[in-house]
């Protein structure tokens, strides 16, 4: 004779929260906000996002400046750093698969990005004063500001991309590329 044992399937083990990653509310409150906006002051210095390298996405802009302005010698050797793009930047023969100019690029759109953050949670967190909503929204749109400026002043043609921008935003869409100063230059008095 066989034995024969009922059981019961559920996939129930299945439903977990998603690791690394914030679920939805973690962040809708005053220490969520000031932790993003910590996040957003932490991208002034370049690093930490998407880039890796404070001198091609550095505040001082010694690459795109002094080094690609001739004040200053890269230094080394000729074969130090020309592959990651700083030799082609001082020699004005960059490309668009530049290291440098790919890191500025992503680091300051990531500092936009963790601004925009703020101020797309800032409304939805119940628990912080009239006080510091003034506040946090101010610095928000001065880093706004200041990132989309750094970008501004290397690349010219760039997207303006505040708190309604999307990630399935079509950065090639017509009307994109226009002059941001108007826009950059609004959001600095507003801080």
């Amino acid at each position: 004779s066989s034995l024969w044992v009922p059981y019961a399937y559920s996939n129930k083990f299945l439903d977990k929260p998603q690791l690394g990653g914030f679920r939805q509310g973690v962040l809708n409150n005053q220490a969520g906000v000031e932790g993003l906006l910590s996040g957003a002051y932490h991208m002034v210095g370049g690093e930490g996002g998407a880039a890796g390298t404070s001198f091609a996405s550095g505040p001082s802009n010694w690459s795109f400046g002094s080094v690609a302005a001739d004040d200053s010698y890269k230094g080394s050797i000729p074969s130090d750093q020309y592959a990651e793009g700083l030799g082609y930047l001082a020699s004005w023969s960059y490309n668009t698969n530049n290291g440098y100019l790919n890191d500025k690029w992503k680091a300051m759109y990531d500092g936009i990005q963790r601004a925009n953050s703020v101020l797309r949670l800032l409304p939805q967190a119940k628990d912080i004063s009239a006080t510091d909503v003034t506040r946090i929204t101010a610095e928000a749109n001065y880093l706004r500001a200041y990132f989309h400026f750094e970008v501004k002043r290397v690349f010219k043609n760039i997207v303006y991309a505040d708190e309604k921008t999307t990630e399935n935003y079509n950065v090639d869409a017509p009307g994109n590329f226009v002059d941001c100063w108007p826009k950059i230059d609004t959001e600095f008095p507003t801080a």
